[in-house]
């Protein structure tokens, strides 16, 4: 009775043992995701870890369940080539960097081909993008692929915050008359612009849209006649005279020109939604 009592004692110890070492391993390999997440992200949070790392097991498990082949040699080599040429770091660095998520280079590169092991079996289980899918997507999204309107060009500028010249507005109407006399606006552009990088150019600024130009530049940009120099013009920034060259209406652009940008962000989204999808 008594050794029987004793046995028992011993495995409960073993057991408490054993759900211990699970307890701290899990703990351990928490640690070294949050560590791994943070070296990229350093906003990322513990909880997100727990939820990539509970991701990444329950993925795992599924792989290993369906024991899922795949051939990752090459793919293996070209990332473990690109980990060691990241951020220029010697031998005794990437071991430094290393050794603060608990690895060496064999554990690193066993969990680079555990990761790539498991994308295959995402890539796997993963349908193509159809072409009805790319265009419903397209049709749900006709706003959000809108290209904004654009105009191509060129100006001469005086800037509004000289303080030895207060007030530009007769030296940019010397200019404007000079324009509608027929001088080059190139030349103009060239001799008298204070936008150093455009004068170098005849004044050209390329193709510009709202997100490139002030609101009230555009508004200026947008109201000015094609092919003809307009008049002065005043904004935040100085004196403006603007010569309008192109014009490229706002359009929504065919399925087939973004069809590329579309089936990737679909077959992204497929792949999140197959891992979440494990139990």
């Amino acid at each position: 009775m008594k050794k029987l009592f004793t046995l028992l004692i011993l495995l409960l110890v073993g057991a408490a043992l054993v759900a211990a070492l699970r307890e701290h391993r899990r703990h351990k390999s928490l640690q070294q995701a949050w560590t791994a997440l943070r070296f990229r992200d350093q906003e990322a949070s513990l909880e997100t870890a727990r939820l990539r790392l509970s991701e990444d097991v329950r993925l795992r498990a599924e792989r290993l369940k369906a024991g899922c082949q795949a051939d990752v040699s090459e793919a293996l080599a070209a990332e473990m080539e690109l980990w060691r040429k990241q951020f220029h770091l010697g031998g005794q660095d990437r071991a430094e960097r290393l050794a603060m998520q608990g690895l060496d280079e064999a554990g690193m590169r066993e969990r680079i081909r555990e990761a790539l092991l498991d994308q295959a079996f995402l890539e796997q289980r993963s349908r193509p993008v159809g072409d009805s899918s790319v265009l419903a997507w397209h049709e749900s999204h006709r706003e959000h692929l809108r290209v904004p309107g654009l105009h191509r060009v060129s100006h001469i500028f005086l800037t509004a915050h000289d303080p030895r010249k207060p007030d530009r507005r007769s030296e940019i109407q010397a200019i404007s008359e000079r324009l509608s006399a027929g001088g080059s606006f190139a030349e103009l552009a060239a001799r008298h612009s204070e936008d150093a990088r455009s004068r170098l150019h005849g004044g050209d600024l390329g193709w510009v849209g709202a997100a490139r130009m002030p609101a009230d530049v555009m508004a200026a940009v947008a109201q000015q006649t094609l092919g003809k120099p307009g008049g002065p013009v005043r904004s935040r920034l100085g004196w403006h005279v603007f010569l309008v060259q192109e014009r490229r209406a706002s359009r929504i652009p065919a399925p087939e020109e973004v069809r590329a940008e579309i089936t990737a962000l679909l077959d992204l989204r497929q792949r999140e939604s197959g891992a979440a999808a494990f139990p």
